[in-house]
């Protein structure tokens, strides 16, 4: 997509949101949001992710951290792929791409009501691709990618749906590393002040 296009459907998205502050009539809010969402410009289905992005993740603190304070908050079971994330074309991890969808719009989507997954998990797109994981001697490079995953669905925040692929190697000890290299990469963005690390309900 490019910057001309995200400018569009930044626009649209603005003008969406100050509909909904000035007006209080419900039909007319779920009009206005079904013709901008058809206005706003849809990303390529499994194309890539810029690597210039960041993508986010859903998830609970771990069970230390909240009982100890002093471990790092993300655990590695943040990146362990649901039975819909085997299944989906091509498997993936479901993500969110920074600045199509927000958190409050990503916590939607979850199946749970009311669900405890409201710690955010920041990756950049390119650390993502340049993990490198090295098991029993045999070092795999350019294992993980980050691609659109189109998902049919009108509410707010889908059009930046994406997927971390190349997460559910064979190999259980590559697997496993993986998982912990993007474990890694999230607690060192858990400091950035720039960023929203708990969804505001």
């Amino acid at each position: 997509m490019s910057k001309e296009d995200q400018l569009v459907s930044q626009i649209f998205r603005q003008l969406y949101f100050a509909i909904l502050q000035f007006s209080c009539c419900k039909f007319l809010k779920n009009q206005v949001s079904l013709w901008l969402k058809n206005k706003i410009t849809k990303v390529n289905h499994l194309s890539s992710v810029d690597s210039s992005l960041y993508v986010f993740r859903l998830t609970r603190p771990s069970k230390d951290f909240e009982e100890k304070k002093t471990l790092l908050p993300i655990s590695v079971d943040a990146f362990i792929m649901s039975t819909k994330d085997k299944e989906g074309t091509p498997p993936h991890l479901s993500v969110w791409v920074e600045g199509y969808t927000t958190p409050s719009e990503a916590y939607a989507f979850l199946i749970k009501p009311e669900s405890p997954d409201k710690v955010i998990c920041w990756l950049n797109v390119g650390a993502v691709r340049g993990i490198c994981s090295n098991v029993d001697g045999e070092t795999h490079n350019n294992f993980l990618d980050v691609l659109w995953i189109n998902i049919a669905d009108l509410r707010l925040g889908a059009e930046g749906h994406a997927g971390i692929t190349g997460l559910n190697p064979k190999d259980k000890l590559l697997r496993k590393d993986l998982r912990f290299k993007l474990a890694e990469i999230a607690n060192k963005n858990v400091n950035d002040v720039s960023r929203q690390h708990k969804v505001n309900l």
